[in-house]
């Protein structure tokens, strides 16, 4: 028989045994997971970025995985990045990188790897990016860049501009792999508008993206993990501030000091996802407002909407024109008594805007300006509600749960008749129709 010292001596080790398996911590602080899309024009910089990580990587308590493609059919590798080594992991072919069950994949063999035996866990998101979840059909123009998020030129055509991953389904892969993450990172450009965020809200803790395009390198993931790795213990909210911290020195401390020719608009910003909703849903109301004055023919209303819609502060005028404003500068010009721009502050943890971008605050939002739009051809009438029948409109949260697509339309359909160039023939006319 065990002897009662035996006994407690083995119990005691039990009730170790126990707490070590059972403590996150007990492996890494930090897992950062990395989709990294190479495979398109940003294969160069992406390669930089694997070496960026590895230069960064030196604390022992910091992981990183990664699934990198490159183009030209390239065998699409995961690797595990610790302490300062690139080791590979898995060789798993040709993949499309733009495909929802990719990204599931990824995500379900990360979730192997014990990762949720971390204290932490980030997901990046990083390729080239579009904004607001655009619907998989036909570009009403040319000009159209008809994508949300990942470009594989090997799975859909080097230089075709056609849809990709839509935002939604991007939603859709991680809410199946069921990982409990702490940030989400879009690295990527023009991810910063309500439409994505809101979106991607309920996935993590924090989401951290640019409102405006970004720049080819990304962030400065040696400057981010060599200060995590300092104190890899910290919270999400402290890794947060670091990597808004990170991207705007790279700017202001770098680039904009050597090339004085740079447009300096370069922006990102961290943001609480559970104080979103809280937005969105004022946003609604305000919407079904200004809808109710317009079907009436307050022509003070209308007067209001186009003298803001002017005087805004615009996102992205050289890729998308006429498409994004500033959500926060809307409501100053549009209704200085709204709580919106109270809410935005409390969903922003940190936020950085270069200066040719003056009143930028970190959340974008989709107004047409049925000119430009016209002009350029950024408009596109698959912003409005998904109809399941005719499998046209959009998928994305934002536009089927809030009033803001019908408000617009019914802005459109009042103001674009007046115009002097107005084009009845016009492709876009779709989208300005109540």
């Amino acid at each position: 028989m065990l002897t009662l010292k035996l006994k407690s001596f083995l119990l005691l080790c039990f009730i170790g045994l126990w707490l070590t398996a059972c403590d996150k911590s007990s492996n890494f602080d930090w897992t950062i997971l990395v989709y990294l899309d190479g495979d398109n024009d940003l294969a160069q910089a992406n390669l930089r970025d694997m070496a960026e990580m590895a230069n960064g990587s030196v604390s022992e308590r910091l992981r990183i995985l990664v699934q990198l493609d490159l183009p030209d059919s390239t065998p699409a590798k995961r690797y595990e990045i610790k302490e300062g080594k690139t080791s590979l992991i898995a060789d798993i072919g040709e993949v499309d990188m733009s495909a929802q069950n990719t990204l599931y994949d990824f995500l379900v063999w990360a979730k192997k790897q014990d990762v949720e035996n971390s204290k932490y866990l980030m997901l990046v998101l990083s390729d080239h990016g579009a904004g607001w979840d655009q619907h998989a059909g036909p570009s009403p123009a040319e000009k159209v860049s008809n994508r949300a998020l990942f470009v594989d030129w090997d799975s859909q055509g080097q230089g075709k501009n056609i849809p990709v991953l839509h935002n939604h389904r991007v939603r859709d892969a991680i809410l199946e792999s069921n990982l409990p993450i702490d940030i989400l990172g879009l690295d990527a450009s023009i991810m910063g508008t309500i439409e994505a965020i809101y979106e991607f809200s309920d996935l993590a803790e924090i989401i951290i993206s640019s409102q405006e395009v970004g720049y080819a390198e990304g962030w400065d993931y040696e400057d981010i993990f060599k200060k995590l790795s300092v104190d890899s213990s910290i919270s999400p909210n402290s890794f947060a501030e670091i990597i808004v911290n990170s991207y705007r020195d790279y700017f202001e401390k770098g680039l904009y000091i050597d090339s004085f020719s740079n447009d300096q608009s370069y922006s990102i910003a961290a943001h609480r996802s559970e104080k979103i909703q809280a937005v969105v849903d004022e946003l609604d109301q305000l919407a079904e407002l200004w809808q109710e004055r317009l079907l009436i023919g307050d022509t003070n209303a209308l007067s209001e909407m186009q003298a803001m819609r002017f005087n805004v502060q615009e996102i992205d005028p050289a890729t998308q024109f006429g498409v994004y404003i500033d959500l926060k500068d809307m409501m100053h010009k549009l209704d200085a008594s709204s709580n919106i721009p109270n809410l935005i502050d409390e969903a922003t943890l940190y936020e950085y805007h270069g200066k040719d971008r003056p009143s930028a605050n970190g959340l974008s939002i989709v107004f047409f300006q049925p000119e430009d739009a016209w002009a350029w051809g950024t408009c596109d009438p698959s912003y409005k509600d998904w109809d399941a029948e005719t499998e046209t409109g959009n998928k994305g949260k934002f536009i089927n749960q809030t009033q803001w697509n019908e408000m617009l339309a019914s802005y459109y359909a009042a103001i674009v008749p007046t115009l002097s160039d107005f084009d009845s023939k016009h492709p876009c006319n779709a989208l300005f129709e109540s």
